[in-house]
């Protein structure tokens, strides 16, 4: 486990970013916009491809525990769904896919709520075009994503759903695959 203990890096309009040891949960929360970042880079630096075991070893060496069914516990308080996840494909080809949670899911429609998802959006848009340049943007009524192919190949999915937003990366092999069939 982590023996940082993260301060609150943002508190306005009844809204906190909590850190690791964090102990309070408030209206909406979020894993701190530079452990986003750190996270990001931590899952594009690995040595791609993965195995099974690899990819879960890769959680486990953050002191996230296994689920069994390829999910982490992440110690960020993110509600409900405060795991991460590594999906593999065919056992040859290894992990695919990690994703994780990166706020609360807040059904409650409110000016706070976009602010607040916005503000983490566009704080992790902006960490990650320090580590891999401008990406592209898509907004729509329904969302807003932001994409970055890494120099090793990864494919980085930033994405707003305005209820909460994710991260998603794709393995080098599996945005090969899904270029090559005109997906990315």
């Amino acid at each position: 486990m982590f023996s940082v203990d993260l301060e609150i890096c943002s508190k306005g309009r009844g809204i906190e970013v909590l850190g690791l040891g964090e102990k309070e949960m408030d209206y909406m929360k979020s894993i701190p916009v530079d452990e986003v970042v750190r996270l990001a880079e931590y899952f594009v630096n690995q040595g791609w491809p993965l195995t099974r075991e690899q990819g879960y070893a890769a959680c486990e060496a953050l002191g996230w525990p296994g689920t069994g069914d390829g999910g982490f516990v992440m110690p960020y308080g993110v509600e409900p769904l405060g795991q991460a996840s590594v999906i593999v494909g065919e056992e040859e080809q290894g992990v695919a896919q990690i994703q994780f949670w990166l706020t609360d899911v807040v059904r409650d429609d409110s000016d706070e709520r976009e602010v607040f998802m916005n503000d983490i959006f566009s704080g992790c848009a902006e960490g990650f075009r320090g580590l891999w340049g401008k990406g592209k943007i898509r907004r729509t009524k329904e969302d807003q994503e932001a994409f970055w192919n890494t120099p090793n190949g990864c494919h980085v999915i930033l994405r707003n759903f305005w209820k909460s937003v994710t991260f998603r990366l794709y393995s080098p092999e599996y945005a090969e695959v899904l270029r090559s069939l005109g997906d990315l």
